[in-house]
């Protein structure tokens, strides 16, 4: 999902209870379970990568958006 307001997006990878969110960068969180399971990906400040045209359309198509 993208949020435009939030200008985030969210990977949801696995079904489950997040128990903590891991920072990695400034602009990655990742949602893992109590045992560590990959549960989702959140990427922040997602148009200062990616123009925000391509975002939205990239997701629409249901793909990632990969910057040029």
């Amino acid at each position: 999902t993208y949020d435009k307001e939030a200008d985030a997006a969210y990977f949801k990878i696995k079904k489950g209870t997040v128990a903590r969110t891991v920072k990695l960068q400034d602009w990655l969180l990742v949602d893992v379970d109590k045992k560590g399971v990959l549960l989702g990906v959140e990427m922040l400040f997602l148009s200062n990568r990616i123009p925000k045209k391509n975002i939205v359309s990239a997701f629409q198509a249901g793909k990632i958006p990969v910057a040029a």
